[in-house]
């Protein structure tokens, strides 16, 4: 059983599609059997929305209480780990769970996915009325999207309006970490996993050494790929990886270049030694993937 599979068993009334969950929640529906041990999630991306009555959520360790006024968006990564969830009378929320592999494959080229999977700061937000507003409504589209086993663009439509709901959170949680935390309030690991990832922002086409990275963190690479086994279930090189092919997936979209300019962007010594890159990762040369993702993708 899936880990998606796994949580959407808390919720009677919700819709599986292509990796991901939706449901209307509400205290009617809430499936979860109290007299059973609570068994932990992760390794999902989800959202809760609150809109009714309130909520307890223990995730890492830490219980907080939620309702429609105080943390009434809950932004949980993969990283992150669910170890209880009680849910009071009156509740009403929806909630939405993407799987890791629709995050994966949603990232290849579109980096406000990769940056919502890595933003390690916080989990409770206590959103406005208006902005909760407005998620609803990319909530609602989501739902008017879900038709399996309709056409292949049926489901483009579907992929790019959970990415459209994601990155809404994205811009409104932003908005909110402009504070930013004191040191005390994140653990060592948190802090050189932020730091890997934004050096890896600025020096993953020139750098794709994880000794490199090790030496600006001044740790060794066993402990950098320890720090993120843990925060995102992969190896510090294939953290690497993973970025250099989103940053391949963005240029690839773009005709203008050729496979030796995108090579040389990437810091690749040549067009082959990029191409076999490329294909180990993601099972396509690059002229595939350009061939099959030929509109032109406009990401700052």
């Amino acid at each position: 059983m899936s880990k998606l599979e796994d949580f959407s068993r808390l919720f009677a009334d919700k819709h599986i599609e292509q990796g991901t969950l939706q449901a209307e929640v509400r205290f009617s529906n809430y499936a979860w059997n109290s007299q059973e041990a609570f068994k932990p999630v992760s390794d999902l991306m989800i959202v809760f929305i609150i809109l009714k009555g309130s909520l307890q959520i223990n995730i890492d360790g830490q219980t907080q209480t939620c309702t429609n006024k105080t943390n009434n968006l809950i932004d949980i990564k993969p990283f992150n780990r669910i170890e209880a969830l009680q849910i009071g009378k009156g509740m009403h929320a929806y909630v939405m769970a993407i799987s890791r592999s629709f995050m994966d494959a949603a990232a290849h080229g579109n980096r406000p996915v990769l940056r919502a999977m890595h933003q390690f700061s916080s989990n409770f937000y206590s959103l406005k009325r208006t902005e909760i507003d407005i998620l609803l409504t990319y909530f609602k589209l989501i739902q008017q999207n879900t038709r399996s086993g309709e056409s292949a663009l049926d489901k483009i439509i579907f992929q790019h309006t959970v990415l459209l709901f994601h990155a809404k959170v994205i811009k409104m949680t932003e908005a909110y970490l402009k504070t930013p935390l004191k040191p005390q309030e994140i653990s060592r690991p948190t802090l050189l996993c932020n730091r890997f990832f934004s050096l890896l922002e600025t020096q993953a086409t020139k750098e794709h050494e994880v000794s490199f990275y090790a030496r600006k963190l001044s740790i060794s690479t066993h402990y950098l790929t320890r720090i993120c086994q843990r925060y995102t279930g992969k190896s510090a090189n294939q953290t690497i990886a993973d970025m250099l092919v989103t940053e391949a997936s963005v240029f690839l979209r773009k005709p203008e270049l050729s496979i030796q300019q995108v090579a040389d962007q990437l810091g690749f010594s040549d067009a082959s030694t990029f191409g076999k890159f490329f294909r180990r990762h993601t099972g396509k040369t690059p002229t595939e993937y350009r061939n099959e993702n030929s509109i032109p993708l406009i990401i700052d």
